[in-house]
């Protein structure tokens, strides 16, 4: 998957339609801290892989974001599957920007995030989420998981 500026993204066991999370940029490189996240669809679904915005409700109840704050060239938010527990940062690492997560006693760079969902009649529920994460020291790829405890 080939996607500018790049963060990481979130596919589910429903379908093959994938959330791509992309940091925004100035001109210059520099992050755009008023508008550091956009978060939309690639509908694999769909012929040519077409690209639309998250709905109201996806952002809000799914697969939205919060910027929580800002420090000079660092964003720290949350993405709703993760809940608040877990805060992202995005950080200049080499020439371009990285998701940052903070697990256990280490921080990870995020890559993608699996949704495990229990289709339902009336709607689907989270049964765990499943992190693939780089490790920073080595550049070798990790996962966790984590359950809903909803």
């Amino acid at each position: 998957m080939k996607v500018n500026n790049l963060l990481f993204y979130i596919t589910k066991s429903a379908n093959k339609n994938t959330v791509v999370y992309t940091y925004q940029c100035h001109e210059d490189k520099s992050l755009d801290v008023l508008n550091p996240v956009k978060a939309h669809w690639i509908m694999r679904e769909q012929e040519g892989d077409p690209i639309e915005d998250l709905t109201f409700m996806e952002a809000k109840l799914a697969y939205g974001y919060n910027i929580e704050s800002i420090e000079d060239d660092r964003v720290f938010f949350t993405i709703t599957p993760l809940k608040e527990q877990h805060v992202l940062t995005i950080k200049k690492r080499d020439s371009k920007y990285v998701a940052l997560i903070h697990l256990e006693t280490k921080e990870y760079i995020l890559k993608k995030v699996f949704v495990q969902l229990d289709e339902g009649v009336m709607m689907d529920s989270v049964q765990y989420l499943k992190l693939y994460l780089e490790d920073q020291e080595t550049g070798e790829i990790t996962h966790a998981n984590i359950l809903n405890e909803d």
